[in-house]
């Protein structure tokens, strides 16, 4: 299931999602954050987060398969093939789009029909 929080109530911006999911916790279960930058995880590391490094991902997601929870583990600008099966993962945070995405992506997803990705185009790029 998907839950856009600020769909559901203006009140759930991502401050307040961020603030009520990054501290220490005590659930039985994963939270990751997927973050497209190091200044965007740092919020998250001062509300006491693990953030995974270069050198630390593969030992971090290991701690989460063993069921070693406690705090929410941040991913920076990395998402593809991460496997979190089952309580390794129940919560997953997407904070934000990677802004380092190719251009010929961003101009792809322009071109379909119906899409609402419009909102997501990093304003660096110019299209016209």
């Amino acid at each position: 299931m998907l839950l856009i929080p600020s769909i559901l109530d203006d009140s759930l911006d991502a401050d307040y999602i961020i603030n009520k999911f990054a501290p220490p916790n005590k659930y039985s279960f994963g939270i990751v954050a997927f973050v497209p930058s190091k200044k965007k995880s740092n919020l998250y590391k001062t509300l006491g987060a693990t953030i995974a490094e270069k050198d630390t991902i593969f030992d971090e997601i290991n701690r989460l398969k063993n069921n070693t929870f406690g705090t929410v583990l941040v991913i920076k600008n990395r998402y593809d093939g991460i496997d979190l099966p089952d309580n390794a993962c129940r919560i997953l945070l997407m904070d934000s789009l990677p802004m380092n995405r190719h251009h010929s992506t961003i101009a792809r997803e322009l071109s379909r029909n119906n899409n609402i990705n419009y909102f997501c185009i990093p304003k660096r790029l110019k299209l016209c």
